[in-house]
């Protein structure tokens, strides 16, 4: 992956002072880069940086091209993200590098929607010229992200945004716009954490002269060279963009696994995966496949997996997931894991999916998510005369504030936005009950997807082999009806492998409306159900359900700050009383952990860990960043290679970046919070289900996480949550805290059973009177 600066003045720039300031600015990327380069063009106008690392499609150097006459240089052309050629199924299937990339921008005279029309991917690319003119445009999507700004004459173009405010000094934080992640878990628009700083819209380009910046948009581009609503009510132009659909995403498969002798793909119970094995079948891929589903045995995924596989007679391989149950995290790690995540990615991504690591790697990772776009954001029959109520529309999907915390003012302000928004979405062909679907495509695929590619490029090159410009376009040509009961995917696999539509999936099933369109009656079958009480492998997120200490941290941690701006938005006391008195739901749990993300950034409470290129290619890793600790303004050396240490560190040439605490324990939260009280027993007779209890009476309303010891070692997780009618009768929580442990026939004596993060054990654990 590659990460670009361009900032361009109307008068030159010192490149020495330039040269200075990135050196200080590359510390706030996120990854450790194998090239570093810069160059100024246009009489030193234009300082174009380029960090960049190998990745599974390119190497470092794919990924910029230099045109040069001599010494001179006439133009450079950088890629990130990736991208290939579109033409269907003729295609050759090659990546195209940043000169294929020059080469289309010069033969289509830099038109970049001609260009756009000609590739598929996920990209951003960029393109300054010694004549002052600079070209940055990125997918339709806006999966890959452009940032930019004009500060002081200086207009930047970056992809890592954390960058333009380190370099321009410019910390204004954007408190009503970063609200978005706790109100709906994504940011909403263009708005980025800073004021002054925007994402580049869907569709839109930059074009830079001299200095001079201009966003040209297009809002309408789904609309664009797209069927009208009626046309496609011809069975013969429908099947027909389906066909060209198909080729689309055949040419997406080649250009993805033209050199791959093994082909891992994910299998779940759902329709996408359904798809994208259809298409590798299509593309005549299967002695290369390689089947796997992640999960254990019962689980209905797992289940459907195997059927698929089966029927097919393909190889499938199931990944059990570790050792423990229940993936609830100590409070310590979880902190430190919240804050290496706010720092990696730049406070714009919500924790709920904790996107953060310590190596970059070369991995490649298939997903469906862009098949969403073809069915229907709200699952239910709806009908939008007017346009909808913004609040309304959003909880009929996921809650809006779930935690309820909003005052009424920045509420208003939220909703209107959202409305506006909404508004203006409205375009050629479109009506109002387009609108929910408009919103998923416009808001969260480049505000939550697109923000995960972030970090994600890091450890793998995620790609969608379903994402096609044609099949986004046809799933607007429908109405919404349609897309609620996935005509699209219907008509896919009935093209491509129309026995994989008889297999059941899992938790779902196709929609009867699918008749109409010639669908037997033979698909409609009964979906694999998930069992009861399946464990939630994984689901590190209810750590805030199950461990009173991290929830007595958060607390803690909103409580200590109580001049936070953050303050005059949301109601601090109803905040505090919900952390301490409310057992979350999963929105109102999306809804915190993206408090806690943009908390943290507002106060600086991150660790400015990079993730770092493999030590075994001989490359050397860089080993510090610095920082300054805001209690004691003294700089430190963060050094990374060496378990996160600190040394006092005084280098005046780099601006450090601010982070809360010095210390490394690190985190305010968690040293202070006090002794917790527990009750809790283990029944003393031996018996291959040994029952309990254990509640919190700080936080009563929480199921614990209660760890088994044999030896003094711990082998496995449980979680107290099993109801009793007499605990509840003894005003003991809500009930909801007992389990059964099956001890596969150790004797009680030898086991012991102790709170999670903390130093209780049950009474009469271990067998004890």
């Amino acid at each position: 992956m590659g990460i670009f600066l361009v900032r361009s003045s109307l008068t030159p720039f010192d490149k020495n002072q330039q040269e200075k300031l990135i050196k200080s600015g590359k510390q706030t990327i996120h990854i450790q880069s194998q090239s570093d380069n810069s160059y100024f063009l246009a009489n030193q106008k234009i300082a174009l940086f380029h960090f960049a690392t190998d990745n599974y499609f390119y190497s470092t150097k794919d990924q910029i091209y230099i045109n040069q006459s001599e010494s001179k240089i006439i133009s450079v052309t950088i890629i990130q993200g990736y991208c290939w050629s579109s033409t269907g199924i003729g295609s050759t299937g090659k990546i195209l590098t940043a000169f294929d990339i020059y080469l289309l921008l010069s033969k289509n005279n830099f038109d970049t929607e001609k260009v756009r029309d000609l590739l598929a991917g996920e990209y951003a690319i960029i393109h300054a010229s010694d004549d002052g003119n600079v070209i940055a445009f990125n997918d339709r999507l806006s999966i890959e992200h452009i940032y930019y700004s004009k500060n002081k004459n200086i207009s930047s173009i970056t992809n890592r945004i954390a960058l333009l405010p380190h370099i321009d000094d410019q910390y204004e934080y954007n408190l009503e716009a970063m609200l978005a992640l706790p109100v709906v878990g994504y940011m909403l628009g263009e708005d980025t954490y800073i004021k002054g700083i925007s994402r580049l819209a869907q569709g839109a380009v930059i074009k830079l002269q001299n200095g001079d910046l201009k966003v040209n948009e297009n809002k309408d581009w789904i609309y664009q060279n797209a069927p009208s609503k009626s046309e496609v009510k011809n069975p013969e132009v429908f099947n027909s963009i389906v066909e060209q659909g198909i080729n689309e995403c055949l040419a997406n498969i080649k250009a993805i696994f033209s050199s791959a002798d093994n082909i891992p793909l994910a299998l779940t119970g759902g329709k996408d995966s359904r798809l994208i094995l259809a298409l590798a079948l299509q593309a005549g891929l299967r002695d290369k496949l390689r089947l796997f589903t992640n999960g254990i045995e019962e689980h209905p995924d797992v289940i459907v997996a195997k059927k698929l596989a089966n029927h097919l007679k393909l190889p499938h391989t199931t990944k059990k997931p570790g050792r423990f149950r229940d993936p609830t995290l100590a409070t310590q790690e979880l902190l430190k894991r919240l804050a290496t995540h706010v720092f990696q990615n730049d406070g714009m991504f919500g924790a709920w999916d904790l996107k953060q690591g310590k190596q970059c790697v070369k991995g490649l990772v298939l997903a469906g998510f862009i098949g969403e776009v073809f069915k229907g954001y709200l699952k239910k029959p709806f009908n939008y005369p007017t346009m909808p109520n913004p609040e309304q529309m959003i909880s009929a999907h996921g809650p809006f504030d779930p935690l309820g915390i909003l005052k009424e003012d920045i509420r208003r302000k939220i909703s209107t936005k959202v409305l506006n928004r909404m508004e203006n979405y409205l375009g050629l062909g479109s009506e109002f009950n387009d609108i929910p679907d408009l919103y998923y495509i416009k808001e969260r695929i480049p505000n939550w997807l697109g923000t995960a590619r972030r970090k994600d490029a890091d450890s793998n090159q995620v790609v969608m082999p379903i994402n096609s410009t044609g099949l986004i376009r046809l799933a607007f040509a429908l109405n919404a009806p349609q897309r609620q009961q996935e005509l699209i995917h219907f008509a896919m696999l009935r093209r491509l492998e129309p026995s994989l539509l008889e297999i059941p999936f899992a938790q779902q099933t196709w929609h009867r409306g699918l008749t109409s369109y010639g669908a037997s009656n033979s698909i409609f079958k009964d979906p694999i159900p998930a069992p009861k009480n399946l464990p939630q492998h994984g689901s590190w997120q209810h750590t805030i359900n199950k461990n009173p200490k991290f929830r007595a941290a958060i607390f803690e941690i909103l409580a200590d700050y109580t001049e936070s701006p953050l303050w005059e938005l949301i109601d601090r006391q109803k905040t505090l009383n919900t952390i301490k008195t409310v057992g979350f739901n999963m929105p109102q749990m999306i809804s915190a952990f993206g408090l806690m993300t943009i908390f943290f950034k507002v106060h600086n409470i991150q660790i400015p860990q990079k993730a770092l290129f493999a030590n075994s290619s001989g490359f050397k890793t860089e080993d510090s960043v610095i920082i300054k600790d805001v209690k004691s303004g003294k700089l430190f050396n963060f050094n990374q290679d060496k378990k996160n240490l600190l040394t006092e560190k005084i280098d005046s040439n780099i601006k450090p970046i601010i982070i809360a605490r010095k210390a490394m324990a690190l985190i305010p939260g968690g040293e202070n919070i006090g002794e917790l009280s527990f009750e809790g027993f283990v029944d003393s007779e031996n018996s291959n289900f040994i029952p309990g209890w254990v509640w919190c009476l700080d936080f009563p309303f929480m199921q614990l996480t209660v760890e088994v010891l044999e030896n003094g070692k711990i082998i496995d997780r449980i979680v107290a949550g099993q109801f009793r009618g007499d605990l509840k009768k003894a005003g003991k929580g809500n009930g909801h805290h007992a389990f059964r442990y099956d001890s596969k026939g150790k004797p009680v004596e030898s086991l012991r059973f102790r709170v999670m993060d903390t130093t209780f054990e049950l009474k009469k654990s271990g067998g004890r009177k």
